[in-house]
């Protein structure tokens, strides 16, 4: 029967009881398999403690020193159990948040964009849609993380710019007609001169 060894809090293994002696097993050391149903001093797993006694005998080595008794018994991971890798935690699973998500404003921000690149109006308008995308983006991670105030800040933050480029746009866009307009009336005051 092979067992798992508790190594500075680990478990390492499944050892034979042959592998386990030449690993310096003794009677404190704490042992697991499957057929037990919590870690154990190698000394109390009677096919192990058999081990000690006549693996010891046979070497002409004197029996392995009990350690003192301790308080606490090292924490030990059983090996059914994820493992952390030193460095590494185990991932963070987003939970399902509890409060509705705040708007992203990303629809608006997008329509702004279209219009702005088609009627070729003004490149500032395209700067504050872009960056009301980003904050947009931003919402909906918030919101999976739990952070309702850093989403709701974010959404706010959206729909400031959304807003500055809908009036650039509005701007943008009576401007033109102005220009247009008055364009116009130059042409025919000037076909009158004529």
């Amino acid at each position: 029967m092979k067992y798992y060894l508790a190594d500075n809090g680990m478990p390492t293994g499944p050892y034979t009881p042959q592998e386990l002696m030449a690993r310096g097993l003794h009677a404190g050391s704490l042992v697991w398999n499957a057929a037990m149903s919590d870690w154990k001093r190698a000394g109390d797993v009677p096919d192990l403690a058999s081990w000690l006694n006549t693996g010891r005998a046979q070497t002409g080595l004197p029996p392995s020193p009990t350690p003192p008794p301790t308080t606490t018994v090292p924490p030990v991971l059983t090996p059914s159990a994820p493992q952390q890798v030193a460095g590494y935690a185990q991932p963070q699973y987003l939970q399902p948040a509890t409060r509705p998500m705040p708007k992203t404003w990303n629809t608006e921000a997008i329509i702004l964009l279209i219009v702005n690149v088609l009627l070729c109006l003004n490149i500032l308008a395209l700067i504050p849609a872009i960056v009301a995308l980003v904050y947009g983006g931003n919402v909906k991670s918030y919101h999976l993380r739990g952070d309702y105030a850093g989403a709701q800040r974010n959404s706010s933050t959206a729909k400031t710019w959304a807003i500055v480029s809908l009036a650039i746009t509005v701007i943008s866009v009576i401007l033109s007609i102005v220009m247009i307009v008055a364009y116009g009336g130059i042409m025919l005051a000037l076909e009158d001169l004529m």
